[in-house]
């Protein structure tokens, strides 16, 4: 056989497995439509920056009870207090829809908009809630929300929070005493290096007590409200693609299969053509080593 027949041959073979490659990948690529990837969905007191937002989920409700749990540190009566989170996800085919939905339920239960974020492009959007609700109204505002779009995650908490409640109480109980200590001190001179270091005490004290109303204002300031977390993200679409853009998108994956195919032929070619050079260059080596001797 003369090197042009082994020519043809070649090209016909390697040509061969490319139409071939390039036939089988079209035949995968109709079979299996291509979908957008779905919104992203999350729960409960996560970072929305997870999710593309930018703002943090960890909204802190408390509601109490008439149930009077124990006293305060300064003799008053104190009743349960207690967190209550429901965490809903739903993806929903009909987005709009499902979300004007969302809002009138919100509406209609008289729930309070702590948190709200909202992203993604048609196709994958997602709106996500936090809702300060009334102890009384959570059962049936969950049970409405419920209903919206597909469900697919449910989770509720109830927490009590008493014990930390009193301990808030206690401490600052104690940081108030400390500050009436200081004070009294204060009031009855000294050095200058005593009373600096007294003042420096005391504005550390009083920054003590300002961040511990922060934490006992979570408890006070809402009235009572429980926490509803939900998440309503929008099913993907399929998209059809056109036949062009299928055979362009085979032609680059077969043409890529088969360089990557005939690279590494040509590279085990290489490979043993060095080794056949090295057992060749032995084995003159070896023959004249023979000679010598």
């Amino acid at each position: 056989m003369n090197r042009k027949k082994i020519f043809k041959w070649t090209c016909i073979v390697l040509g061969s497995l490319v139409l071939l490659t390039f036939i089988g990948r079209v035949i995968y690529e109709c079979s299996v439509p291509e979908t957008q990837p779905q919104g992203l969905y999350y729960t409960g007191n996560v970072s929305l920056s997870d999710s593309g937002g930018g703002a943090s989920r960890a909204v802190k409700n408390y509601a109490n009870t008439a149930t009077v749990y124990d006293y305060a540190a300064d003799g008053t009566q104190i009743n349960q207090q207690y967190e209550k989170i429901a965490d809903l996800s739903a993806q929903s085919k009909d987005f709009e829809n499902d979300e004007a939905r969302l809002y009138a339920g919100v509406e209609h239960n008289n729930c309070i908009i702590q948190l709200e974020a909202k992203n993604g492009l048609p196709g994958k959007r997602v709106t996500s809630l936090t809702l300060g609700v009334k102890p009384e109204q959570f059962d049936d505002t969950v049970k409405e929300l419920s209903a919206i779009g597909t469900l697919v995650s449910t989770k509720t908490t109830k927490t009590d929070k008493t014990a930390d409640y009193k301990n808030m109480l206690a401490q600052k109980a104690t940081l108030e005493k400390t500050m009436d200590s200081y004070t009294a001190l204060r009031s009855r001179g000294g050095s200058l290096a005593e009373l600096m270091s007294l003042e420096a005490k005391i504005i550390e004290v009083e920054g003590q007590i300002q961040a511990q109303d922060v934490s006992l204002s979570d408890f006070t300031v809402n009235d009572g409200l429980c926490t509803v977390n939900f998440t309503l993200s929008e099913n993907g679409a399929v998209s059809v693609r056109s036949f062009w853009s299928i055979l362009a998108s085979s032609a680059g994956w077969a043409a890529l299969v088969c360089l990557s195919g005939l690279g590494l032929i040509l590279l085990v070619l290489a490979a043993a053509c060095v080794l056949m050079l090295l057992i060749l260059l032995g084995a003159k080596v070896y023959n004249r080593l023979i000679a010598k001797q």
